[in-house]
């Protein structure tokens, strides 16, 4: 061990003679709480978190006990930012909870990055319900001149995204999207705020907003394997348009080649397709075999004359109901060539899955 780079020893040495000249000072001016602010700000800064907050609490504390007209206005504003940032980073959720409702936040504003703290620390006790008061209020007033430094997200999409979240919880989906919009507006290249909107309108059953509000995105040359992989999702999953996802799919495949989630995606694609023979290479490289998946690949080795390899498979039950869910699939898909392809099979299907061969022989006959 050659100890620090120069820089991080120059930054150690800045703190730890700070921390002298704070202790000398307060000293002569015990109790003076922008000193002791300070103080508990650089004991953060130098891993001392324990002391930190017992600094930074004393600190407000006394504030609270002074006449509020001797009080400077950004001295009071800058402790109660300050506090309550060190108290979520130092996962004190109960804390900043109760020190968001004293007398000192609430003189101070509360300002924009109050509210904000105060609703982070809600959220992060599972208590979204009462955040999204604090959330809106942090928007209202994220414009608001503020006397001291407070939370750079406050005016960004951070607020707007997250209120969407906890509206979307609470079932009010009308104003969740009204403010995963102005997220967007606010930040059009924030990948995150794009993947729960999107994620919120194909639960809305709106599976091809989602997908423009993806490619919007994605179109613009910024790659993230999130959203592609989402996307492939949603293709797949309620919007019903073979070509999309064929599309999708396979772009997002040429992206992400060892993307095992988004290679599942593509081989649902081309099966849906009644592409058989690529989604077989696509399905037996997997590296799980579920029954889902064995179930694709008889189907695949079926429909292609293939299955002279296959024998009854252990689970033989399960691979049937499978089985027969992929074929409804590709009737759903109103891909009759494919599934006539496979009902063309049925003496072979008989001797390898008879479950499967039984029920659609009478599905064909009917």
């Amino acid at each position: 061990h050659h100890g620090y780079a120069p820089e991080v020893k120059t930054a150690k040495d800045k703190v730890a003679r700070n921390l002298r000249l704070l202790e000398m000072a307060l000293k002569e001016m015990p109790g003076e709480p922008a000193l002791l602010m300070n103080y508990g700000l650089d004991l953060f800064n130098n891993g001392e978190v324990e002391k930190a907050l017992e600094q930074l609490k004393l600190a407000a504390e006394t504030m609270e006990q002074m006449d509020p007209k001797v009080v400077l206005p950004e001295v009071r504003e800058r402790l109660a930012n300050t506090y309550s940032s060190i108290l979520l980073q130092a996962e004190e959720h109960e804390a900043l909870i109760n020190f968001a409702q004293s007398k000192l936040a609430l003189a101070s504003g509360p300002t924009a990055t109050i509210h904000y703290l105060y609703g982070l620390a809600l959220l992060k006790s599972n208590r979204s319900t009462e955040a999204i008061t604090q959330l809106q209020a942090c928007i209202d007033k994220a414009d608001a001149p503020a006397l001291a430094p407070g939370c750079p997200g406050v005016n960004k999409a951070a607020p707007l995204h997250l209120l969407a979240d906890c509206l979307t919880r609470d079932g009010r989906a009308e104003e969740a999207e009204e403010n995963y919009y102005k997220a967007v507006i606010k930040e059009p290249r924030n990948a995150g705020v794009r993947y729960d909107y999107a994620k919120f309108l194909a639960a809305q059953n709106r599976p091809q907003d989602a997908i423009e509000l993806l490619h919007e995105f994605l179109s613009e040359g910024t790659p993230d394997e999130h959203l592609w992989t989402l996307g492939c999702t949603i293709v797949n999953g309620n919007l019903a348009n073979t070509q999309i996802s064929n599309e999708w799919t396979e772009l997002a495949a040429l992206h992400y080649p060892e993307n095992e989630e988004i290679t599942k995606h593509r081989a649902i694609a081309l099966l849906t397709a009644g592409k058989f023979e690529e989604a077989l290479e696509l399905f037996e490289k997997e590296p799980s075999s579920d029954d889902i998946t064995t179930a694709a690949i008889y189907l695949c080795r079926l429909a292609d004359g293939k299955a002279d390899k296959l024998s009854v498979p252990e689970n033989e039950i399960a691979v049937s109901k499978y089985l027969t869910d992929w074929y409804r699939r590709l009737l759903v898909h109103e891909n009759e060539t494919a599934a006539d392809k496979v009902a063309s099979r049925l003496d072979d299907m008989e001797s390898l899955l008879p479950t499967a061969g039984k029920v659609l022989r009478q599905a064909v006959a009917a």
